[in-house]
């Protein structure tokens, strides 16, 4: 009897781990998220505050730092690796970053913009 209840409580115990462990990543994913979403918000306020008083190529320039925090937001669920996860991974080794696309950020002489640029590379690390 006593076997059964330690072969039980060793389940549980097991069980919890796990719980613990996906409440980690959830949390992480989430901080990942709201931090991409913040700065989405920053950029949006922004182009309503100064958009008609930006030149055009300065509107280009912080749309398209707009456009790939977007993008980022869009596919975070699509690429984000979990714990443990190791189908995932072989499938993303062999495939490679076929699907990801290298965006060349045009560097902008406005400060402001200049600074969400920054701010995204930040984003990145």
């Amino acid at each position: 009897m006593i076997e059964f209840f330690s072969i039980l409580l060793v389940a549980i115990l097991i069980y919890q781990l796990a719980f613990v462990n996906k409440l980690k990543e959830i949390k992480k994913h989430d901080q990942v998220l709201f931090a991409f979403c913040d700065y989405r918000r920053e950029i949006m306020e922004y182009m309503r505050k100064k958009g008609f008083d930006l030149y055009s190529n300065e509107y280009d320039q912080i749309k398209q730092v707009y456009d790939i925090t977007n993008d980022s937001i869009h596919y975070f669920n699509k690429h984000k690796l979990t714990t443990f996860n190791l189908r995932k991974l072989k499938k993303i080794i062999k495939k490679g970053d076929r699907d990801i696309e290298t965006v060349r950020i045009i560097h902008s002489n406005n400060s402001d913009i200049r600074y969400f640029q920054k701010e995204f590379k930040n984003l990145k690390k």
